[in-house]
């Protein structure tokens, strides 16, 4: 099962630990989504490293999730990452948005900020041309 899965829904008792043993044992997936509190930009720094194959990643429900694993792309690699949706608010956002354009340009960024039962999508429109 891990040389053909493609698309993986992580759920909220996941932790860091779950995400990077996923990450070195399914390393052919193209979509993933974590919604888990506990993940942190640790884990997802090791889902870039060992998901070369990953097109689509939502992690806007990571609410521990700061950005930081960002600056590993353009040493770590995941250039085929097409989307990639964060819950990011303010300098944070505009970080994220930079740092997109600089490592993976090709990738669109959605933010998503939940707020009980009302969530506000944004988009990163300042491309690189």
């Amino acid at each position: 099962m891990k040389e053909t899965l493609r698309s993986l829904h992580i759920g909220y008792y996941a932790y860091n630990e779950i995400v990077i043993y996923i990450a070195e044992i399914c390393k052919k997936v193209e979509k993933l989504e974590i919604c888990s509190g506990e993940v942190t930009d640790y884990s997802i720094c090791e889902v870039f490293r060992k998901m070369k194959c990953l097109k689509v990643l939502d992690i806007s429900r990571c609410m521990h999730f700061c950005g930081i694993a960002l600056s590993e792309l353009e040493e770590v690699g995941c250039k085929d990452l097409k989307k990639l949706t964060v819950s990011l608010l303010g300098y944070e956002m505009h970080k994220c948005c930079e740092k997109m354009n600089d490592f993976v340009p090709e990738c669109v960024v959605e933010f998503k900020q939940y707020n009980s039962y009302i969530w506000y999508k944004l988009f990163c429109l300042d491309k690189k041309e």
